[in-house]
């Protein structure tokens, strides 16, 4: 099926080819409270979204408006996203949970004229007022609120004016802005053209063989929406969102079952959780393929989750940003049988090849900006620097962000060709694949000639039974900042089990190279602050500020 450069469109494409198959499946709670799940097909979805398009034109959006929306993943979000979409308007995603300093400044940064929001994003609006009130329309999908329209209000215009036509929305037009998470600096709202949208859809089918008609448990709400253009069947757990590191292991393996789902995408942290609720002999049925991203991924983890699948399910680990996914893929039987003793040395995640469309090079590391690239800014083959890349997946401005968007992109003349530059470091290898070694805001000068990566090194000391996670952090200033180990254990720990760890961590400096300036160890007490998307990046700098007060374990 070829693909239409609006995305649109791409529910009606499905709607046209397979208008009775299931595009999505949410779960409900009835008068008993026992959960049950409703049914909705391509065309009905359709349907539903070209009315609500109209509602949205008819009363007064007009295209290249921007609107926030902030819902969870329900029926109301699917549908008015893509109604969005198919309107011209453009929907404006920011992470409610990043706080509400960064919250206030994207939505000034976004400049609204329109905000469509469940009870509690209501009444953040209502409290803290401008800018939360948007000039033309406020919808509300769950109850009534002054002077906000309701959804059905919505989709009953856009029914009285069936006949109207809407815009012609092609590739170059703005599809949606997409906030960062802002979890290693200001959130910046990616601009996704259409053509952005329509190039991720391309290049995850085909690098993660997706076929039409396969099922979807979609545990992030971003991914869920690619899910239906996908041609997949979304189906939509009953789970905490904000929180998937919190997830039942019901929640996910009774739809699993009910529906025989074919495709898992959940985060590293949801992964996690999941090992640790399974009965180890316990198999996971059906399942063609997993999907976990948005943050590195333990190569132990994936080994224990492997356990649980059937032989030929593999676990892909895309590796991309909020501006550009995916970059690289790699899969577990990659990680797990060629790449992991490299890791455990040192040697940062392998992350796999670049998606073929995709163009990766390796940058010296600097933190000021570059307007243009030069022969002498790449390093060669094996060589740690940051990652920069161009592609039809790789988004080219922020919104009203001319600052971050100096600092973040460089032009190739001799290629004509825009780079992102990706924040992490890393390098490639002999055989072309990608390697991440950590974030470059993060990484720790011990001196002019001595750089440590967090990753890298963290990968080193992850693999004791006692401990759940390490971070490294560096104190005082570049270039001459002392590297501190902050370890994090499942269990409260004994003298007796942090003089046992605490040895074999001495041994591990001595013994392996490119840790040997790590003499410094610190235990948390409790588990280390995470980002509010994933649960799973670590908020190194909130650490940091934390060691600065403690005294360190030191050899």
């Amino acid at each position: 099926m070829k693909i239409h450069k609006n995305i649109g469109k791409a529910i009606s494409q499905q709607a046209a080819v397979f208008p009775h198959r299931d595009a999505l499946i949410l779960p409900y709670r009835n008068w008993y409270g026992k959960r049950i799940y409703k049914h909705y097909s391509y065309q009905y979805l359709d349907q539903l979204t070209e009315d609500l398009a109209k509602g949205i034109l008819s009363a007064g959006l007009q295209p290249k408006d921007r609107c926030i929306i902030m819902l969870k993943p329900s029926l109301a979000f699917f549908t008015l996203t893509f109604a969005l979409f198919k309107s011209g308007v453009i929907p404006v995603f920011i992470d409610p949970g990043m706080g509400f300093r960064k919250l206030k400044a994207c939505l000034i940064r976004s400049r609204p004229v329109a905000f469509i929001g469940g009870n509690k994003a209501h009444l953040i609006r209502l409290i803290f007022g401008c800018p939360f009130f948007p000039k033309k329309l406020t919808l509300t999908v769950n109850s009534y609120f002054p002077s906000c329209l309701s959804l059905s209000s919505l989709k009953k215009i856009g029914q009285k004016v069936s006949g109207m036509t809407l815009p012609n929305i092609q590739g170059e037009d703005t599809a949606a802005i997409l906030f960062t998470s802002g979890s290693t600096g200001k959130p910046k709202g990616a601009e996704y053209l259409h053509r952005h949208f329509m190039s991720q859809i391309e290049s995850l089918k085909t690098n993660l063989a997706i076929r039409d008609g396969e099922r979807d448990l979609c545990t992030f709400p971003l991914f869920a929406l690619f899910a239906p253009a996908l041609g997949m069947t979304a189906i939509v757990p009953d789970m905490n969102f904000i929180r998937p590191a919190s997830v039942k292991l019901k929640a996910i393996t009774d739809p699993l079952s009910q529906f025989q789902i074919t495709n898992l995408f959940g985060s590293p942290a949801l992964i996690k959780t999941l090992c640790g609720q399974m009965d180890l002999k316990k198999k996971l049925p059906y399942l063609k393929r997993v999907v976990t991203a948005g943050a590195p991924v333990s190569p132990k983890i994936l080994a224990q989750f492997k356990n649980h699948l059937e032989d030929q399910c593999p676990i892909f680990t895309p590796y991309g940003a909020t501006e550009a996914l995916p970059i690289a893929i790699t899969q577990s039987t990659e990680i797990l049988e060629e790449t992991y003793n490299a890791t455990r040395t040192g040697a940062g995640i392998c992350v796999g090849l670049p998606v073929p469309e995709i163009v990766v090079m390796i940058m010296k590391i600097t933190d000021s900006p570059i307007k243009e690239l030069l022969e002498t800014d790449l390093l060669d083959t094996e060589e740690i620097g940051e990652i920069i890349v161009s592609g039809p997946q790789v988004t080219e401005r922020y919104l009203n962000d001319k600052t971050s968007t100096d600092d973040n992109k460089i032009f190739d003349r001799i290629g004509s060709r825009l780079f992102h530059r990706m924040g992490d470091c890393g390098y490639l290898d002999h055989h072309g694949r990608l390697w991440f070694c950590g974030r470059k805001s993060q990484r720790v000068m011990v001196d002019e000639h001595t750089t440590l990566h967090t990753i890298a090194c963290e990968s080193v000391f992850n693999e004791h039974p006692l401990v759940n996670r390490t971070a490294l952090v560096g104190l005082g200033s570049r270039p001459r900042q002392k590297p501190v180990l902050c370890i994090e254990s499942e269990h409260r720990l004994t003298f007796a089990q942090k003089e046992t760890i605490l040895s074999a961590y001495r041994q591990k400096s001595s013994s392996i190279p490119k840790v040997k300036s790590i003499q410094s160890f610190l235990f948390y007490q409790g588990t280390f602050p995470v980002d509010i998307r994933h649960n799973a990046k670590i908020f190194r700098e909130n650490l940091t500020a934390w060691a600065k007060t403690k005294k360190t374990s030191m050899s």
